[in-house]
């Protein structure tokens, strides 16, 4: 059926204008943007803040160690990604930013605290499996000196920086609308293959690394799916890299980030133990990154925040 004429009529302060091709793809009937275009909007803006970042330190990075580069573009990072999320959330979506689930909001320490130790448990299981199978042996480092405790206490502040850099870019302001616009299940899918393919030119990547890291992906959004809330998906990344690094002095997703409080000798095949990658790259972690995405689904521990009762509503 067309639409009347009187409707059209521009002098009749009832008409409505004819939405024009542009508007029908980009807005919803309200003026809004859909949810698929605040997703690409927002990705484009971390790709063009990750840019000027990288440009900007790749002037130093000749200048200061590999540590400091990590660290110091994560603080800037994370600094940027988190404004750049409120923005979004105040600019386009004219919400409060709790809804965004990374506030100060009652019970975000026990959320922080419960991913800590979810991601704790995951990796000293990774650990029973290498030192079970003999394919890695563990002995303490020759003496705990001021240097070896300062870098720990170091890492703990970058992985910790570094964890928020990549909750807030994949599993923060556009994973929540790429829900709303896919669906959930297709949003996991979605976010974890390019979480995936983000760490695939990481040094000594492989297939099977990038496949653990697209299952580590789904598995780091689980909680924001079950709470709403990012805090415990941060403590979870937090202190899966920490155990690695600083525990067992293993690398990270290819990066060896210095000595921890125990070396560890590998000596098993490459398939289970990750090689140069790290665990990471092994069925190790393809085990535990399965095992904790059935846990996380199937537990009735985890519950919307109470930020995010209302907006589920």
């Amino acid at each position: 059926m067309s639409t009347p004429s009187f409707l059209e009529n521009p002098d009749n302060p009832k008409a409505r204008r004819p939405r024009s091709l542009g508007e029908r793809v980009f807005l919803v009937d309200d003026g809004r943007l859909r949810a698929y275009v605040r997703v690409l909007l927002f990705i484009f803006c971390m790709l063009a803040i990750q840019v000027v970042v990288a440009t900007v330190f790749q002037e130093y990075a000749h200048n200061i160690s590999l540590w400091s580069l990590f660290f110091w573009s994560s603080v800037v990072l994370a600094s940027a990604f988190f404004g750049l999320s409120w923005i979004f959330v105040r600019f386009v979506d004219h919400r409060d930013f709790s809804t965004l689930g990374l506030t100060l909001q009652p019970g975000w320490a026990k959320q922080l605290i419960t991913g800590l130790a979810f991601g704790t448990a995951l990796q000293l299981i990774v650990m029973a499996i290498l030192a079970a199978t003999h394919s890695v042996h563990y002995s303490p480092i020759a003496g705990y000196s001021f240097h070896i405790w300062r870098l720990v206490g170091a890492n703990i502040l970058l992985f910790a920086f570094a964890a928020t850099v990549e909750e807030l870019a994949f599993r923060g302001y556009a994973f929540k609308w790429l829900m709303w616009s896919v669906g959930t299940p297709a949003a996991l899918i979605i976010a974890g293959i390019i979480f995936g393919a983000a760490h695939a030119t990481n040094p000594s990547a492989t297939f099977f690394s990038t496949l653990n890291t697209a299952l580590a992906g789904i598995l780091l959004a689980i909680p924001y799916v079950r709470t709403r809330s990012m805090w415990m998906q941060i403590g979870l990344h937090w202190s899966w890299n920490l155990m690695l690094c600083t525990i067992v002095s293993l690398p990270v997703s290819g990066i060896n980030f210095g000595p921890g409080l125990f070396i560890t000798e590998n000596s098993g095949p490459r398939w289970i133990t990750g090689g140069s990658y790290g665990p990471e790259g092994g069925a190790a972690v393809t085990f535990v990154c399965v095992a904790g995405i059935a846990c996380l689904l199937s537990t009735n521990l985890l519950k919307p925040s109470p930020s995010a009762q209302k907006e589920l509503q």
